[in-house]
């Protein structure tokens, strides 16, 4: 049975740095960094826990803790992206069916006024673009059939890039592959650094873990 993986209602803004400075009299400069933080939290049963409050939380960067400035506990749209593995080494029993299932019951997770952006990739990865036609990346996912290779790295970069033209500041990847990187153009380190820069939250789970452990 398909895990149903929840897209994080609740959000937490922090302001990391707040600088004022005056370089000359009557100009004031002021640099702001606001860092969004999606969190979601369940039981032991992996049933969500509401009514909670910015009191309730800690959040800390590298060991300091850091400063709760908004909070807000309303879902909110998401620009979300999936990636899908379509490389040969998916045709392994219903793997692949069983990714694409997983990749609409993600799709169909976030709100109707999100936006999506879907990414199969093998060897090549599929240029795509934000859409808010939800029935439509279905229908994609539903078409993708498999290919060779992986080009891991060079589909992730491909989708941080496109995630610069995203409309909301709520911004997920969430890529589904059973393996490692193979053919990318770009490096291990390509993609640390694109990460670094980017401001989209990125959820990296191995298929043989998202489909629970029959498959394992």
């Amino acid at each position: 049975m398909l895990r149903k993986l929840s897209l994080i209602p609740a959000s937490l803004i922090l302001v990391g740095s707040l600088q004022a400075q005056t370089p000359q009299a009557g100009t004031l400069r002021v640099e702001v960094s606001l860092v969004t933080v999606g969190v979601r939290v369940s039981d032991k049963h992996g049933r969500a826990i509401t009514g909670l409050q910015a009191r309730d939380f800690r959040l800390y960067e590298n060991g300091v803790e850091q400063k709760i400035d908004f909070f807000s506990a309303e879902e909110q749209p998401l620009s979300l992206g999936i990636l899908l593995d379509r490389s040969e080494s998916m045709d392994l029993g219903d793997k692949f069916a069983r990714a694409k299932a997983a990749a609409v019951q993600i799709a169909e997770t976030a709100r109707r006024d999100s936006e999506y952006l879907y990414i199969p990739f093998d060897g090549h990865w599929s240029d795509g673009e934000f859409t808010g036609q939800l029935d439509q990346i279905k229908e994609n996912i539903a078409r993708t059939a498999l290919g060779n290779g992986t080009s891991l790295y060079d589909a992730v970069i491909a989708a941080l890039d496109r995630c610069k033209q995203a409309r909301h500041p709520r911004q997920v990847l969430v890529v589904i592959t059973d393996g490692a990187d193979q053919h990318s153009r770009h490096t291990l380190d390509d993609l640390i650094r694109s990460l670094q820069e980017s401001r989209v939250q990125i959820f990296t789970n191995r298929i043989l873990q998202l489909l629970g452990p029959r498959h394992v």
